[in-house]
């Protein structure tokens, strides 16, 4: 669905990425992992036209467009980013409603309620934002994330302050997501979750993605310990 070639970026004389490639494929859940300061969320910023790359393209479907800041006018992106805000005043619906506004569209009450009830926050959907805890802001910037109907996911760090249950149930979700087609492109630390979700594996480090391979490399082994082991080792 969407290749990636030889994207670079650099903040001053730091390279936060160095020429890195990977694909993502329609109907699949690819996990993106890496330390902090590996360039995971670098990567997610310039896919989200958040900040300007310095090199790289893109091809979606096959044809290749010179401006990755066009990507999100060309493909419905739905994203989540680690640290979600809102307006705290309002309530969870009154939220989605402005947001779907920003987008430049009016989203109807009938869909409002099916995505607050996805995400599980039927019954706290007529409270203040204010009043949430970081896991209820999780899940409303989940719903967000699905509010235009998308094709495809970017989710930066979506378990965070989830407990178990809604961790369960944000893989389910993403599991039928994936399974109608749509494409995921997570970042996390939780490798559990991501072994236990995804179908590929990108590993970036220093700027530079070292592994991608479909999950079935694992075979048996540990997660954890392949990606200490391929992580480990300082830049020279």
């Amino acid at each position: 669905m969407l290749k990636i070639k030889n994207l670079s970026k650099s903040f001053g004389h730091k390279k936060a990425l160095e020429s890195i490639s990977f694909d993502l494929q329609k109907g699949r859940i690819t996990g993106f992992l890496g330390p902090n300061g590996a360039g995971k969320t670098t990567t997610i910023k310039i896919l989200l036209g958040l900040i300007k790359k310095d090199e790289g393209t893109v091809e979606i479907n096959g044809k290749e467009i010179e401006n990755l800041e066009e990507l999100k006018f060309i493909i419905k992106i739905g994203s989540l980013m680690e640290f979600p805000s809102f307006y705290s005043h309002l309530t969870a619906k009154e939220n989605l409603e402005i947001l779907s506004l920003l987008d430049g569209y009016k989203i109807d009450e009938k869909r409002l309620d099916t995505l607050l009830t996805l995400v599980g926050l039927e019954k706290e959907k007529d409270k203040r934002v204010e009043t949430f805890s970081f896991g209820m802001k999780q899940k409303l910037a989940l719903a967000n994330a699905l509010l235009n109907e998308p094709e495809l996911l970017i989710l930066d760090e979506p378990f965070n302050g989830l407990d178990p249950k809604a961790m369960n149930d944000l893989n389910q979700l993403l599991k039928e997501f994936a399974a109608n087609n749509g494409t995921v492109f997570i970042s996390s630390h939780i490798l559990s979750e991501v072994e236990n979700l995804c179908d590929r594996l990108v590993i970036i480090n220093h700027g530079q993605i070292i592994l991608e391979r479909e999950l079935e490399f694992l075979k048996g082994s540990n997660l954890k310990e392949i990606y200490l082991k391929l992580t480990s080792n300082e830049k020279s």
